[in-house]
């Protein structure tokens, strides 16, 4: 094998390579369309195809529980409002999806979920973030019980 065809090869190989791969790193931005899963999770299609992203701090009801198409729906009208960017957070991984916080429109998905009372905050992923008391004050302002009582933190009340 001569070496254009060996540096033919290494190129094409690279190519196959990269085409082939889906995803993005953790610490890229993602932009792009958005296909809302459910309350907590999204599909962002941008530069690195189909990313899976899961809302950075905050949980909702699964599919079959009470509340999973009130949450589903709330999200979907918060991402209609205008373009996305998720910043995932540094090495932050769960279940295949990148763990990120997401903005639409200037508005912290996050937050607006839990001042709708469509989701709580999820406490053991907040505990000590710079973020955690926004989000335990803002899941304090929703109307009604929380979306998932189990991640309640009764011992770490917002400060007023």
């Amino acid at each position: 094998m001569t070496h254009r065809t060996r540096t033919a090869a290494a190129v094409l190989a690279t190519v196959l390579l990269l085409a082939c791969q889906s995803g993005a790193s953790p610490a890229e931005l993602l932009t792009g369309p958005v296909r809302v899963v459910d309350g907590d999770t999204l599909d962002v299609y941008g530069r690195a195809g189909r990313v899976r992203v899961r809302i950075y701090g905050i949980d909702t009801p699964e599919r079959g529980e009470r509340g999973y198409d009130s949450a589903t729906a709330a999200l979907r009208d918060l991402v209609a409002a205008g373009p996305i960017e998720c910043h995932p957070r540094p090495g932050e991984v769960t279940y295949g999806r990148i763990v990120a916080t997401c903005i639409v429109a200037g508005q912290d998905l996050a937050l607006a979920l839990l001042r709708a009372g469509q989701a709580a905050p999820w406490c053991s992923y907040l505990r000590g973030d710079p973020l955690e008391q926004s989000y335990l004050a803002a899941a304090a302002m929703a109307d009604g019980p929380p979306a998932k009582p189990r991640h309640r933190c009764p011992s770490r009340r917002p400060s007023p």
